[in-house]
């Protein structure tokens, strides 16, 4: 399997160390957030720098807030540029949940935005992946239903999904495999964390990691194979339907995480 490193929470001005980091895990691509390239130029110097070093960048993420009232389509535009000069093959697309927006006109808005670019994108070779959310509040892809008919709505195969089973789990999602079943043709790019339910017990256990805000409850972030979360089972029916494509280890700065993740991932997926 090839295994990508989210470099999300690092900062920009550490690249070099990121670069470092991952080498060391034995890891040789990035998903690379817009922060870290947010205009053509910037994707150029960046580029440069990751091909010194050996390294690849095939997943560009960017984050979508509504609620700023920002021009989806110059993001997109924006966004399809900055992944060319990074030769990315894939557009990661979050939108950031918000009780500020109205969810069916802005799924309307983000259905009509893309379809206004595939052309685009099929010329460039370019697919965009549309993320489910992780949200404590009803949004316009925290639920597998929701996540699912925007990319059947756009129905093209230059728009397709990111899976983080993750994010359900903490948005309380339920009967995941189940409702996962006929979605599984339009997985394009998997990311991996993992969770389990917050307690003081395991707080104690994993101090300083990451809490994710649930619908229902809260969780702590913690290294793959240590958790709730059944990669094993996703990726293993992904395999079954040929699937060859991403998988994006997502352990937002902390060393331990990456190298335990890796140990596990390496050991179930030689």
């Amino acid at each position: 399997m090839e295994i990508l490193l989210s470099i999300r929470g690092f900062n920009k001005e550490n690249l070099i160390d990121i670069i470092k980091l991952a080498k060391s895990s034995g890891i040789n691509g990035f998903e690379l957030p817009d922060y870290i390239a947010l205009t053509p130029s910037e994707s150029k110097k960046v580029k440069n720098l990751l091909s010194k070093e050996g390294i690849k960048a095939p997943v560009y993420a960017v984050n979508i807030n509504f609620s700023q009232n920002k021009e989806i389509s110059e993001i997109l535009e924006n966004s399809i540029s900055c992944a060319e000069f990074l030769g990315a093959e894939i557009i990661n697309l979050y939108c950031v949940p918000s009780e500020k927006i109205n969810i069916e006109k802005t799924q309307e808005l983000l259905i009509q935005s893309i379809k206004s670019k595939i052309d685009e994108l099929s010329d460039k070779d370019i697919i965009i992946t549309l993320e489910n959310e992780l949200s404590s509040i009803s949004s316009i892809a925290s639920t597998i239903k929701k996540w699912f008919s925007i990319v059947r709505s756009v129905n093209s195969p230059f728009f397709q999904l990111t899976v983080d089973l993750a994010n359900f789990i903490v948005s309380g999602e339920k009967e995941i495999f189940h409702q996962l079943n006929p979605v599984l043709p339009f997985i394009k790019h998997v990311h991996l964390k993992d969770v389990i339910p917050y307690s003081e017990k395991y707080l104690k256990i994993y101090p300083n990691h990451q809490i994710f805000k649930g619908k229902k409850n809260d969780f702590i972030s913690v290294p793959i194979g240590k958790g709730i979360v059944e990669h094993e089972k996703v990726i293993e029916k992904l395999t079954q339907i040929g699937y060859k494509e991403k998988f994006t280890l997502e352990t937002f700065t902390n060393l331990e995480f990456l190298n335990q993740s890796l140990m596990y991932l390496r050991s179930k997926f030689p």
